[in-house]
C-alpha cells in the first residue's frame, strides 16, 4: 500500500532540522558543558492540540543531548507526576523514552501548574544530592492557569529548601504559555528567579513559524534577565519603564528592567551594573533605552542592547559581555572585556574608543569582518552596515576615561568627575497650612533657595498642590524674587471666601510638587513635599458631642482591637520547645564543653525556656569564670508554622550576636555567630534541615543532619545527634549503606503541612535483608549509580515524620509485591 505523505510530519522533521544546526553551531562555539533538563508539561485537555508537537520537542531534544545529560519529564493536571529522570548514555535512549512517553496525554480536566514546578524543583535538589554537576534547567510548557489570587506560600517554602542546595547560578526556569493564556502568578515567579516568559503564539506570529519550532529553539537556547541596577545617582536622573506612561525619579539601588529609557540631565550622572559583568556610566546630557539584557546561563555569556539617541556611556565589562548599541540606523555589535566609551557624535556617528588591549566592534548587518580596537584606539560607524577602520584616540577622550573609572571602577590617584548639579532646596521636609475658616483667607510663605544655577532665567518651575479640599476652596501659587540671593519666593494662598461647608477641624492631607517646566534650559531633582491643610468651622457645643462620641468610639475600638491582639498572640505566637544547636567555635575550656544540641536539653528537662549560666541550676551549664551564674535566656515560639528562636541577656550579663551586644530580646537567625563571656558559638536553626538516619552494610546505625556542603558522587557527610564539634561530622560512602532514611523537615511537620499522597499505581512492596529483618514501602523508582542499584521507597503511613527511603538493592535477599 502506498504511504500517505504526511506534510506536517515533515514541517517538523525539517524545523528541527534547522534548529539543529543553530545547536551545532553552538556547540562548535564551545558550549559543551553537560546539561539537566526538566520539562514540566501541561496534561489537561487545553493541551490536546499540542502534546503531540512537545513530544516530538522532547524525543529531538534527546538526540543531540550528549553523554552526561540528564532529562526529566514532569506532567501536571489534577496532580504532577514524575514520568521519567533519565542519563543520557547512549543513542538507544531514544526509545526507551518514546516507551514513557506514551503515557502523557492531554486528558486531564484542570492544569495545577503550580505543583508541576514543586515536583521539578525537588527533582533538582535531587540531581544536587546525588552530586549531579550539570547546569539544570526547568522548562514549562502549558495552555492553562489557575487564579490569580492563589497563595504562593508553597512555591517559596519549596524555593527556600531547594537554595539551601543549589545555588541561583546552577539552575533557571524558563516558561512557555500556549493560545495566549498566561498564569500571571506564575509568570511572577519566574521573573522573581531570573527567568524569561515566552508567549509562543505571539512569537510564532511574528517570525511566521510554527509552536513546534518556537519551543524548540526557546529550549535548546535558554535565556535568563540580566539584571542592571543603578549603583550611583547624582543629581537629576529619570526613567521611563515599559510598564509605565510617566517619567520617574530613578535612585541609587532601584533596578532598570528592559524596555526602559533614561535620561541624564545636564550636571547629572548614572552609573548601572549590570549584573556581575561590569558597569557603565551615562554621562551628562544622554538619552538612551536599555531594550534587552539576557544571560546565557549554558555559557554565562551577557547580551545587552542599548539604544543611545544622545550623550555618551563609559563601561567596564569582563570578557563574556556581548554589547549591541543603536544610533538610529546605525548599530555596532561590541565584544570582549576591558574598558570602553562609545557615544553619538556632533556628525550622528556611532563613536567607540578602547582603553583595553582588544575590543571587537562589528556594525550590524555587516559583511566585513569586525575592527579590532587596540588600546587608546578609537573608530566609528558612519552610515548602516559600515565602520571604519580603528585610528589612535584623541588625547581628550583619554583623559576623559582616567575620570570616568575613578567613578565605575575606582583607582588610586584618579581624580573623580567634577560635577555641578543645580538644585532647589525647599526649607522643610514637610508643611501644615492653616487653619483657614469659611468666609476667609489665608496666605503661606516659604523660602526656596536655587544652587548652582548661575542663569535663573533658564530655570522655569512647575509648582502643583495635589490636595482634595472641600467644595468652596480654591489653592493658588506664585512665584516672586526672594529678598536673599540665589532664592525664590513661593506664595500659596487659600481662597475660603466664597464660604465652605465644615462643622469641625479637618486636616487635608497630600503633596506640594515642584518640578522643572518641560521648556526649561535647566533641570534638577524633582521635590515632593508632605502638605497638611487644616480647615475649621461649626459651633462648640456641637463639636464637643461629636468629640464626646469620637472618643467613646475610640474606646471601644481600642477595647476591641486589644483583645483580638491578645487572641491572636495566643493563636500565632505560643511557647515551644527549643529546636537547634549551639556549635562550639571558642571553648576556654579547651574542649571539655562542646556543641550543644537545645532540643535535646529542651526535651530531658521538659522546659521550654533554657537558661545559659554557670550555675548548676542552668539547663545549659558553661562552667568558666567568665559567665555569670545566670547569663542568658533562649527560647522559641511558634509563629505561623515555624519556630522563632529568642535569645535575651539576664541582668547586666554581656552577650553578642555578630559581633553586636544585645541589651534585650532578640531573634536568633540560622549561622548567627554568638558570644557568652569566652565562649563562641554558631547557632543552627535545624528546623529547616533534613535529619537522616543511615543503616551500614554491617548493621551499624547513625543519626544526625544532613551536612549539604559535603554531598558529592561517592557520599555526604552528616552531623552525628551526639557529635560535640564540627570536627566530628562522620563521612558515608553510598557504597558502605544498607539504607538511608531522610525526614520530613521540623518546619514542614510544625506547619502541619501535609505530605504528598503517594501516587496512584504505585505498588507497595516489602524488602527483606539478609539479617531477615524487613521493611515496607510504595515503591517510588528504581535507578543506578556507576555499578549500584538503588530503591526509593515512600513510607506507608501518610502520617510518618519520615520523607523517603533509598535502599541499596545489593543489601536485599527478597522482595515482595504486596
Amino acid at each position: 500500500m502506498a504511504r500517505k505523505f504526511n506534510i506536517r510530519k515533515y514541517f517538523r522533521t525539517a524545523a528541527l532540522g534547522f534548529f539543529w544546526l543553530i545547536l551545532c553551531s553552538v556547540n562548535e562555539a564551545g558550549a559543551t558543558a553537560n546539561h539537566s533538563l526538566i520539562f514540566v508539561v501541561d496534561s489537561s485537555k487545553n493541551m490536546a492540540a499540542h502534546i503531540g508537537d512537545v513530544k516530538d520537542i522532547i524525543l529531538s531534544y534527546t538526540d543531540q543531548s550528549q553523554h552526561g545529560d540528564y532529562l526529566g519529564v514532569v506532567s501536571f493536571s489534577q496532580t504532577a507526576k514524575l514520568l521519567t529522570m533519565k542519563k543520557i548514555a547512549a543513542p538507544t535512549d531514544r526509545k526507551s523514552l518514546a516507551v514513557m512517553l506514551d503515557v502523557l496525554a492531554a486528558e486531564g480536566d484542570t492544569a495545577d501548574i503550580d505543583q508541576g514546578v514543586v515536583r521539578a524543583l525537588e527533582e533538582v535538589a535531587v540531581l544536587k544530592r546525588r552530586g549531579d554537576k550539570n547546569i539544570k534547567g526547568i522548562f514549562i510548557v502549558a495552555a492553562s492557569r489557575l487564579p490569580d489570587d492563589r497563595s504562593t506560600e508553597h512555591l517559596d517554602r519549596i524555593m527556600q529548601d531547594v537554595s539551601k542546595w543549589v545555588s541561583q547560578d546552577e539552575w533557571y526556569i524558563q516558561y512557555c504559555f500556549l493560545g495566549g493564556i498566561k498564569d500571571e502568578t506564575m509568570a511572577a515567579f519566574v521573573a522573581n528567579n531570573n527567568g524569561i516568559s515566552y508567549d509562543i503564539d505571539a512569537l510564532k506570529d511574528a517570525n511566521e513559524t510554527e509552536t513546534l519550532a518556537e519551543i524548540y529553539k526557546i529550549a535548546i537556547l535558554p535565556q535568563e534577565v540580566c539584571h542592571s541596577t543603578a549603583t550611583d545617582v547624582q543629581g537629576a536622573v529619570l526613567k521611563k519603564p515599559s510598564s509605565s506612561d510617566e517619567w520617574l525619579n530613578l535612585k541609587a539601588g532601584e533596578a532598570v528592567g528592559e524596555d526602559t529609557q533614561i535620561t541624564v540631565a545636564e550636571g547629572s550622572r548614572l552609573v548601572l551594573a549590570i549584573d556581575k559583568f561590569g558597569k557603565v556610566g551615562f554621562a551628562p546630557g544622554s538619552n538612551v533605552i536599555i531594550s534587552h539584557s539576557r544571560r546565557d546561563p549554558t555559557s554565562n555569556r551577557a547580551d545587552v542592547h542599548i539604544g543611545i539617541e544622545s550623550g555618551s556611556m563609559w563601561m567596564k565589562t569582563d570578557a563574556n559581555s556581548f554589547l549591541h548599541v543603536h544610533l538610529k540606523e546605525k548599530a555596532a555589535e561590541l565584544s570582549g572585556g576591558g574598558g570602553f566609551s562609545v557615544s553619538a557624535n556632533d556628525l550622528g556617528e556611532l563613536e567607540v574608543v578602547s582603553f583595553f588591549d582588544r575590543l571587537s566592534m562589528k556594525a550590524d548587518g555587516a559583511s566585513q569582518e569586525p575592527v579590532v580596537l587596540g588600546r587608546n584606539q578609537m573608530a566609528w560607524v558612519k552610515a548602516a552596515h559600515l565602520a571604519t577602520p580603528a585610528v589612535a584616540a584623541e588625547a581628550d577622550l583619554i583623559e576623559e576615561w582616567k575620570n570616568w573609572s575613578k567613578v565605575i571602577v575606582g583607582g588610586e590617584g584618579l581624580a573623580s568627575v567634577a560635577f555641578t548639579i543645580p538644585e532647589v532646596v525647599f526649607p522643610a521636609e514637610e508643611v501644615t497650612v492653616g487653619p483657614l475658616e469659611s468666609g476667609n483667607i489665608h496666605t503661606e510663605k516659604f523660602l526656596l533657595r536655587l544652587v548652582n544655577i548661575p542663569d535663573m532665567s533658564k530655570l522655569k518651575l512647575a509648582i502643583e498642590v495635589a490636595v482634595a479640599l472641600p467644595e468652596g476652596i480654591s489653592i493658588t501659587t506664585a512665584l516672586l524674587d526672594g529678598e536673599e540671593p540665589d532664592s525664590k519666593e513661593l506664595v500659596l494662598k487659600l481662597d475660603g471666601s466664597e464660604g465652605f461647608s465644615s462643622d469641625r477641624k479637618e486636616e487635608h492631607k497630600g503633596f506640594l510638587k515642584i518640578a522643572p517646566e518641560v521648556n526649561s534650559a535647566v533641570t534638577f531633582q524633582k521635590i515632593s513635599v508632605p502638605i497638611t491643610i487644616i480647615t475649621s468651622g461649626g459651633d462648640l457645643i456641637k463639636n464637643a458631642l461629636l468629640f464626646g462620641i469620637v472618643a467613646v468610639g475610640i474606646g471601644l475600638i481600642g477595647f476591641t482591637a486589644m483583645r483580638m491582639y491578645r487572641k491572636k498572640e495566643i493563636i500565632h505566637a505560643r511557647p515551644h520547645r527549643v529546636i537547634g544547636r549551639l556549635i562550639i567555635i571558642d571553648d576556654p575550656t579547651r574542649g571539655r564543653t562542646g556543641s550543644i544540641n537545645l532540643e535535646e536539653i529542651g526535651t530531658k528537662s521538659s522546659r521550654l525556656s533554657l537558661i545559659i549560666g554557670r550555675d548548676r541550676n542552668s539547663e545549659i551549664r558553661l562552667k568558666h569564670a567568665s559567665v555569670q551564674p545566670s547569663h542568658c535566656l533562649i527560647e522559641a515560639n511558634l509563629v505561623e508554622g515555624h519556630l522563632v528562636t529568642l535569645m535575651e541577656p539576664i541582668a547586666s550579663a554581656v552577650v553578642r550576636v555578630n559581633n553586636e551586644q544585645i541589651t534585650s530580646k532578640i531573634q536568633l537567625n540560622d549561622g548567627d555567630k554568638i558570644s557568652i563571656g569566652d565562649f563562641s558559638f554558631q547557632f543552627e536553626d535545624t528546623q529547616y534541615y533534613k535529619k537522616v538516619e543511615v543503616v551500614y552494610s554491617n548493621g551499624r546505625r547513625i543519626a544526625g543532619i544532613l551536612d549539604v556542603a559535603g554531598m558529592d558522587a561517592e557520599g555526604f557527610k552528616i552531623s552525628p545527634t551526639d557529635a560535640v564539634s564540627p570536627s566530628e561530622r562522620a563521612r558515608v560512602k553510598f557504597s558502605d549503606i544498607r539504607t538511608i532514611t531522610f525526614y520530613r523537615r521540623t518546619v514542614d511537620i510544625l506547619a502541619q503541612k501535609p505530605r504528598p499522597q503517594a501516587k496512584h499505581g504505585l505498588k507497595r512492596v516489602e524488602l527483606m535483608f539478609k539479617r531477615g529483618d524487613t521493611i515496607g514501602g510504595y515503591l517510588q523508582r528504581e535507578y543506578s549509580e556507576g555499578r549500584r542499584r538503588f530503591i526509593e521507597l515512600l513510607p506507608l503511613d501518610h502520617n510518618s515524620d519520615i520523607d523517603y527511603i533509598v535502599v541499596d538493592y545489593s543489601s536485599v535477599v527478597e522482595k515482595k509485591t504486596l
